[in-house]
C-alpha cells in the first residue's frame, strides 16, 4: 500500500470527523507533527424558568490527534505521544467547575509492519487524571495505532469506542 492510499485514507477520516468535529490540519502537539486534529465540544445546561437563571451546566470534550508515521513505529514513539498528550492537555482542557470530562486520543497511522512490543505498549496506554480531586472533572488519554495495510486497529480496551472512525472498510 503506497503513501497515496494512506492520503486517501486520511481524507476519508477527515471527512468522517468533519461531520461532528472541528478539524484542524497540519498542526503540532508539542514535538509531534500532526496530519490533523479534531475537536468536539458539548455543553449541557438546565435552567430555571429561563436561560438567564441556569441551575447547572457541564462541558464535555473529545480531541483526536492523528500522527501519520511513514517510518517504523517504535515503543518510544508511543510513549512520547502519550507524554505529549498529558503535557499539552492544559492547552485543550478548561479548568473550571463546570468541566466534566475530556477525552484525548492520540492515533498513530502507519503502513509499516508492527512489532509485538509496540502493540503491547499501545494496548496498555491509558491515563486517567482527575482535576482538583474530581471537582473539575477528569481527563482520559489513550494512544491508538492503525496499520492501514493490514486493516488493524489497536488501542486500550476502554478506548475502543473512540477508534470507530479508524476501522478500515
Amino acid at each position: 500500500m503506497s503513501v497515496t492510499i494512506s492520503k486517501s485514507y486520511l481524507d476519508q477520516l477527515i471527512e468522517k470527523y468533519s461531520r461532528h468535529f472541528n478539524v484542524y490540519r497540519n498542526k503540532k502537539l508539542g514535538c509531534i507533527p500532526l496530519s490533523f486534529y479534531a475537536e468536539y465540544k458539548r455543553r449541557d445546561e438546565k435552567y430555571f424558568m429561563s436561560k438567564s437563571i441556569p441551575i447547572w451546566g457541564v462541558d464535555n470534550q473529545q480531541y483526536v490527534f492523528v500522527w501519520e508515521k511513514e517510518t517504523k513505529v517504535t515503543k518510544e514513539d508511543v510513549q512520547t505521544f502519550a507524554t505529549e498528550l498529558l503535557t499539552n492537555s492544559k492547552s485543550y482542557v478548561p479548568s473550571h467547575s463546570e468541566h466534566m470530562s475530556s477525552i484525548l486520543v492520540g492515533v498513530i497511522i502507519t503502513n509499516q509492519p508492527l512489532e509485538k512490543e509496540v502493540i503491547k505498549e499501545v494496548k496498555k496506554q491509558r491515563k486517567l487524571k482527575f482535576l482538583k480531586l474530581g471537582m473539575n472533572g477528569w481527563i482520559e488519554c489513550y494512544v491508538g495505532l492503525v496499520q492501514v495495510e493490514q486493516r488493524e486497529v489497536y488501542v486500550h480496551r476502554k478506548g475502543r469506542e473512540y477508534m470507530q472512525h479508524f476501522i478500515v472498510d
